[in-house]
């Protein structure tokens, strides 16, 4: 779907049952892409009835006109009929399916131009905060996906970026702006879609900044080359083996120029850097560093506090050049676009006192 007008494309939407030609035994599917280690969330859009819905047919005039033009109507919140009908459809996809969640999509259908009808803010709050406790009872650690904002900030236990699945730069822009809204929540990155004909810079300019959050990925895998799923694999494997610092450390958005130049996740004496322009990076003054390279630059600028044993690899942590010894300062480091620079700063501190570790005559009593 391409375009900013959709046609009816949501002229369904609404009955939230399973497609019998698409999905012959829906259980069975969701059971064998849970059993490869991925969990299961479905895309619903529970605030839009279509107008070729059966739920339209009879719910009709509780709906309010959208923005969207796209072959829907908005439910009115006020309407108590309505709100039992989705909230009910969506508790039994809960005990039906071993769903993990939702995404939920459109649920600023009632923004736009136009004045909202009185009343209609607060009981659309209401509902939203009533249907999310009233399926976590059946299921408490369901995953309720919604962009980011005021209202759901307060309620929700995940948030994505905006629909900008061609556009890395504003992909990453987004990125940046709403991980401190998330705090220890999950954000995932909006799905990156790039050609299969595309270069493999412009995976690494996808792929690289949604490390940072929970990659998530709209290209066509069936069709990419090899060489493009090979890229692919081994982010997600770097993702993986480094998954604790890029999720639980403290996160860190280098601006200058008028744009994130950087993102940097620390946690503990580790910490991964992802560089996005030719700007130097400065890589800190302890503890171990992974350093990504993702310009479209052969090189990449380091400011060094301290010396460091310097290698450099790929995504699958092989390396591609002999290590060595970085001295203090400004360096120029020749590194491939897509790689890492590893690094091990070296402390003024000796190993005793760098572990934290006192001796006996130091030892408080």
């Amino acid at each position: 779907r391409v375009g900013a007008v959709l046609g009816p494309w949501h002229r369904f939407n609404g009955d939230y049952e399973p497609s019998k030609r698409k999905f012959r035994d829906f259980g069975a599917h969701i059971d064998r892409l849970k059993a490869m280690g991925l969990r299961y969330l479905l895309w619903v859009a529970p605030f839009l009835l279509g107008v070729e819905s059966r739920a339209f047919q009879r719910l009709g005039g509780g709906t309010l006109a959208s923005w969207l033009d796209e072959g829907a109507r908005v439910i009115d919140p006020r309407n108590e009929e309505a709100r039992e009908y989705v909230a009910a459809s969506i508790e039994r996809l809960v005990r039906t399916y071993p769903i993990d969640g939702f995404k939920v999509a459109y649920d600023y259908a009632l923004q736009g131009p136009g004045q909202v009808p009185y009343g209609v803010g607060a009981a659309y709050s209401s509902f939203v905060r009533d249907l999310i406790a009233r399926v976590r009872r059946i299921r408490p650690s369901l995953e309720w996906n919604l962009m980011p904002n005021a209202f759901s900030a307060n309620i929700t236990n995940a948030f994505r970026c905006v629909d900008v699945p061609f556009d890395p730069d504003s992909n990453r822009m987004f990125m940046a702006n709403v991980r401190p809204l998330a705090g220890r929540r999950a954000l995932y990155s909006d799905p990156a879609l790039w050609s299969p004909q595309d270069p493999i810079a412009t995976v690494h300019r996808h792929v690289v900044p949604s490390l940072f959050c929970v990659p998530s990925i709209g290209a066509p895998l069936l069709d990419l080359p090899k060489e493009h799923l090979d890229v692919l694999r081994g982010w997600l494997g770097f993702y993986r083996r480094h998954q604790a610092i890029f999720n639980q450390g403290d996160f860190h958005a280098g601006w200058d120029a008028g744009d994130f130049q950087s993102f940097a996740s620390s946690l503990g004496d580790q910490r991964v850097v992802a560089s996005f322009s030719a700007h130097p990076i400065s890589v800190g003054d302890s503890g171990e560093v992974f350093l990504i390279n993702a310009t479209d630059e052969s090189r990449i600028l380091l400011e060094m506090e301290r010396s460091a044993q310097m290698s450099v690899e790929d995504a699958d942590a092989k390396q591609v050049a002999p290590p060595k010894r970085l001295r203090a300062g400004l360096q120029r480091i020749e590194c491939p676009s897509g790689g890492v620079v590893r690094l091990r700063v070296e402390s003024t501190l000796s190993p005793r006192l760098r572990s934290g570790k006192r001796g006996a005559s130091h030892r408080p009593k």
